[in-house]
């Protein structure tokens, strides 16, 4: 507990937090990697094996404190399932395409959450905001016709953009969540659902495959690793997000795409064409844009953001008033005429 407590006090530092959320940032080219790898070495992945390891590992992490409340399941299983979809997409399209193309096009979540906050949270794009959607869509058009559309990275493409919708719908929802609830509760119900239907999907669909996998020391090191790796990530993001915010953490994912691209080039040999390096650049570009010129809120968040600011401004007070009284008590004693 207090090393939970000493963690959350570093991450009110900026700097920390930023360090953070370049940690989480490897963590994302780590699971491209331990994919890619296990692809070459046993020539196919075990998508709900590795994934029911990761999400039972978060389970038993996070099922230290129960929370009560009594929310609805609903919008928690919702979550859980689009996240599970977005996982496997995103496995298959490590696979089937170069680690830089899948990392690149699971990254454009960002542009696909943006109309989807329009409507559930009715929050209103700039001008500058929709100019950064088009360039990334641009980047994005480039970098298919680069790669082809005649073999697997055509299709591996494809899923990783699927990926991408998977995991816009969820951000979405789990910002709900978590501003409704808490991170507790969310990581809780979302190991508690995520859990039991990847062990299922894994016996319903891997249960012959993995009996004839190559289980070697290499390829069972692979998959425990992705498992921690991956547990340890849906862990820390809420908690790193607490302390800073979802701009912060675009621009910071933004390194996993030079990340992979440099680990592509340099172990897996991926040979890169100008048109494919301004496509490429074209992504990070427009997320940056898109970052640097925000939502406009909505009167209801202005209240919100007014009403946390009111709250924390008595709280200091109330804060200094504790401080001061104690020091008055003692000047009191102090001045108290001695009884003759």
């Amino acid at each position: 507990m207090k090393c939970i407590g000493y963690f959350e006090g570093w991450l009110d530092h900026k700097w920390f937090a930023m360090i953070m959320w370049q940690v989480c940032s490897l963590m994302l080219s780590a699971l491209a990697i331990f994919c890619k790898f296990l692809e070459q070495i046993a020539g196919f992945t075990l998508p709900f094996l590795q994934l029911a390891i990761s999400y039972v590992a978060l389970l038993l992490i996070n099922l230290w404190k129960l929370p009560k409340t009594t929310a609805s399941w609903f919008g928690y299983i919702m979550v859980g399932l689009l996240n599970l979809g977005g996982d496997v997409s995103s496995i298959y399209a490590y696979t089937l395409t170069s680690i830089s193309s899948a990392q690149l096009l699971v990254t454009t979540v960002i542009f696909w959450v943006a109309p989807l906050a329009f409507f559930v949270f009715k929050r209103k794009l700039t001008l500058w905001q929709i100019l950064a959607i088009f360039i990334g869509m641009g980047g994005v058009v480039i970098v298919f016709l680069e790669d082809g559309v005649g073999d697997s990275r055509w299709l591996g493409n494809m899923i990783a953009l699927i990926s991408a919708i998977c995991y816009a719908i969820a951000t979405t929802l789990e910002e709900k969540l978590v501003h409704e609830g808490s991170i507790a509760i969310y990581l809780f119900r979302f190991g508690t659902t995520t859990s039991p239907i990847s062990i299922i999907l894994m016996f319903a669909v891997e249960f012959k495959t993995i009996k004839k996998y190559l289980w070697v020391a290499s390829t069972i090191s692979l998959i425990i690793a992705y498992g921690i790796v991956m547990a340890l990530y849906y862990t820390l993001v809420p908690v790193i997000m607490k302390h800073s915010n979802a701009t912060e953490m675009n621009l910071s994912f933004l390194t996993s795409n030079f990340f992979s691209l440099f680990i592509d080039c340099l172990i897996f040999k991926h040979k890169l064409t100008w048109p494919y390096v301004v496509g490429f650049l074209c992504v990070p570009f427009a997320i940056v844009l898109f970052c640097l010129f925000p939502y406009k809120k909505t009167e209801e968040e202005a209240n919100q953001s007014f009403d946390a600011d009111v709250e924390s401004n008595n709280d200091l007070e109330d804060k200094e008033k504790i401080v001061e009284d104690p020091k008055k008590q003692e000047n009191e004693e102090v001045q108290e005429p001695a009884p003759n």
